[in-house]
């Protein structure tokens, strides 16, 4: 028996009503896919409540409303309009508003294998737990403090700030930049990549990207 809550909060700004919005699911998944448009912010927040999906959306209007379900075990978040994609009299009207690209905020248990697309926008995971498989298709700052499990990124062009704790390494670049803190030396770094081991191989970290600038810190205890 699969159990949905959904809480609904709307608010209005402009022409184009915009409002925050609130989905609760419950489900024994171990696997999330993410699809969106082009974002503002993407937050993602490994919790230790077992088996509860939580969407915070916000800056959200006709155009960018989340779908969040499940099928075939997977659950799925996703939002299949962009606001760059409108046509005709909506799309003066929204040009009229001038609304904000929207923010995310997702809640999951922790160990779940994510994946998520977008074509651009920021992401947020501070301490995160499981495995994650990231693609941003342009632009976008991508803020990883912390993370357990393997982590991979693909992104066109924009910022990776991440901090490691201890990481098995494999970044590569074409045309970007990495700047690296981490001292190890087992690590080997190239004009184009950064390979090896940080400390110990517990976790994982791929990342790569065409022109993006890539900047690891290690983790400091507080």
């Amino acid at each position: 028996m699969k159990l949905y809550l959904y809480i609904l909060l709307f608010f209005s700004t402009g022409l184009l009503a915009q409002r925050a919005e609130t989905n609760v699911l419950f489900s024994k998944a171990k696997v999330l896919i993410i699809e969106l448009e082009s974002i503002n912010q993407l937050e993602l927040i490994t919790t230790d409540s077992e088996n509860v999906f939580r969407v915070i959306s916000n800056d959200i209007d006709d155009t960018n409303v989340p779908r969040v379900y499940v099928e075939n075990d997977i659950v799925y978040v996703k939002v299949t309009s962009d606001p760059n994609k409108i046509e005709g009299s909506n799309k003066s009207k929204y040009r009229a508003g001038q609304p904000l690209f929207p923010k995310y905020s997702i809640h999951i248990p922790t160990n779940i294998s994510t994946k998520v697309f977008y074509t651009k926008g920021n992401f947020i995971a501070h301490d995160f737990s499981g495995d994650l498989d990231l693609h941003i298709q342009n632009y976008g700052k991508v803020e990883i403090e912390k993370f357990t499990g393997t982590l991979s990124i693909e992104i066109f062009s924009g910022k990776i700030d991440c901090t490691v704790s201890q990481s098995i390494l494999n970044i590569e670049t074409s045309k970007g930049n990495i700047e690296s803190f981490l001292k190890d030396k087992r690590l080997i770094k190239t004009t184009t990549s950064l390979k090896g081991i940080y400390k110990s191989p517990n976790n994982t970290l791929n990342i790569k990207t065409i022109n993006a600038k890539v900047i690891l810190k290690p983790f400091k205890n507080q």
